[in-house]
């Protein structure tokens, strides 16, 4: 059943097991765009949302009220994403203090 969660929890889950994939994050406004956090071993390897990358898609997402989002076990960085080198840790803490939530499954 899903429910709502903190990102910066469920971004901490993603550190502690050590997580490869992909996070898809909708938002409640309108966009046909979905924030993606991709991982590697847990630690960030790339944000994107829509044509942003990197550091301006973080900065996008401070934003918007995020919605729902998905984990995909085993996604790597398509090609032509250009890597970010931004700590998971960092990124968790500014989602804490940003209170952004996000409904899982």
């Amino acid at each position: 059943m899903p429910r709502d969660r903190a990102v910066a929890d469920v971004l901490q889950e993603v550190l502690d097991a050590r997580k490869t994939g992909a996070y898809f994050i909708t938002t409640k406004e309108s966009s046909e765009d979905l924030f993606k956090i991709y991982t590697r071993d847990g630690e960030i390897r790339a944000v994107t949302y829509g044509s942003a990358q990197g550091q301006e898609a973080l900065e996008i997402l401070e934003f918007y009220t995020l919605a729902n989002g998905t984990f995909f076990e085993g996604f790597d960085v398509p090609p032509g994403v250009a890597p970010i080198k931004f700590p998971m840790k960092k990124f968790i803490a500014m989602m804490r203090n940003a209170r952004k939530m996000i409904r899982v499954p």
